[in-house]
């Protein structure tokens, strides 16, 4: 009788399996959002698969938990306001806008295109693993941390406007809950967008730090950081990896057909954001006008909606930041390409610099929101320069 031995892989046994390393990296944020209902993908036994139908039926009863908390804000909260009817229907319209924005994401993210936002995170793990990150786990380690500090920001954030609210009046926090309900799946949501940003950028200058050390070997010895600089990147790289025997064309290939799903799935996001806080800011701002010159408005109704305000800004401010840091990257490993390509006249390494640099001529990356427009670095001077137009457009109306 022959025995066979069946030797079982110790790295890995399904491609679809992801790792632990991984997992934690996006753990807390993906917590909260399964506390919140708007989580796009169901991770369990390290298997990442499309919302359970149980995950569906709460989010459709948190729905009609909020839909019925923002009807009984509107009721209770805004009773004062009767009297004052421009200032009423600014009201209710920037109640409707958060409604709908709070519609469109959640739907969006918890019940269309859920084969594809599995398929994206399968994708970025795989990515990983051809590229070995896992040899460094200071990598994840630096997206962890900002991930944690996403989700500690957040908590913070919405913690200060309740306590501002049972601070002035209780009514006011619970009336209010409904809409900071809506507001926080969406910041979470705009917040992991620009954190795998951060995937992308640590990863773009991952490879340009393989490259750097081949064409610029360091005189000095490098240093470990705890910070994101180019030095400590290099560091990490040179420990694992060398431009000879890594398939660095190979990397930038699958980051960029990563970078494209995530464009994909990401945009509407990012339209949803962009016509909202545009949208969010005339509307307030006008409210803000007409209930300053009837003084019905107190001191905590004033700072919470600058709060609530100043968070949309901060984030399309971060969201430029980010697009601008990844594009930077590219930039510089074209640069790197053609150093490589001027330093040997033909052979593999002469080949390879070569296939990169056609995928980005070819190819560019870059975050277009269906066709419309591009999210880089002016998109936040963009919007703010939109919002300050119109708002001395309503000055002049409101006061000359």
């Amino acid at each position: 009788m022959q025995i066979i031995k069946v030797v079982s892989n110790p790295e890995y046994v399904s491609e679809d399996i992801l790792d632990e390393d991984f997992i934690t990296t996006f753990k807390h944020i993906h917590c909260m959002q399964v506390l919140l209902g708007s989580c796009r993908v169901n991770v369990k036994n390290r298997f990442v698969t499309t919302p359970s139908l149980f995950q569906k039926f709460y989010t459709l009863i948190l729905m009609i938990c909020a839909f019925g908390l923002n009807y009984i804000a509107v009721q209770v909260h805004f009773d004062k306001f009767k009297d004052y009817k421009s200032i009423y229907y600014l009201r209710l319209a920037s109640v409707f806008v958060e409604i709908i924005k709070y519609i469109c994401i959640i739907i969006h993210v918890r019940f269309l295109n859920g084969d594809a936002n599995a398929e994206f995170f399968i994708k970025l793990q795989k990515t990983d693993r051809l590229m070995k990150i896992d040899r460094n786990p200071a990598i994840n380690n630096i997206l962890y941390r900002i991930n944690v500090a996403t989700v500690v920001f957040l908590t913070i954030y919405f913690l200060t406007l309740g306590i501002i609210s049972i601070g002035s009046r209780m009514f006011i926090f619970l009336t209010l809950i409904g809409l900071a309900y809506s507001q926080h799946v969406f910041l979470l949501e705009m917040m992991l967008c620009t954190n795998i940003l951060m995937y992308f950028f640590l990863r773009i200058r991952f490879v340009n730090s393989i490259l750097k050390n081949y064409l610029y070997p360091p005189e000095e010895k490098l240093t470990k950081s705890f910070l994101i600089t180019k030095n400590a990147i290099r560091y990490l790289a040179a420990e694992t990896h060398d431009f000879a025997s890594s398939d660095t064309d190979l990397y930038l290939k699958e980051l960029f057909d990563s970078f494209f799903q995530f464009q994909t799935l990401y945009r509407f996001q990012i339209l949803v954001f962009c016509f909202k806080c545009v949208i969010s800011n005339l509307l307030t701002f006008e409210f803000a006008i007409f209930a300053m010159q009837s003084s019905i408005l107190d001191t905590t109704e004033i700072l919470i909606t600058t709060m609530y305000l100043s968070f949309d800004l901060l984030i399309a401010l971060l969201l430029s930041i980010r697009c601008e840091s990844f594009y930077r990257e590219i930039k510089e490993t074209k640069r790197l390409c053609i150093g490589v390509m001027a330093l040997y006249q033909d052979g593999p390494l002469r080949e390879k610099a070569r296939k990169m640099l056609s995928l980005i001529e070819e190819d560019p990356p870059s975050f277009n929101v269906y066709d419309m427009w591009q999210v880089d670095a002016s998109i936040f001077v963009n919007i703010l320069s939109l919002i300050t137009n119109l708002v001395l457009t309503l000055l002049q109306f409101a006061f000359l």
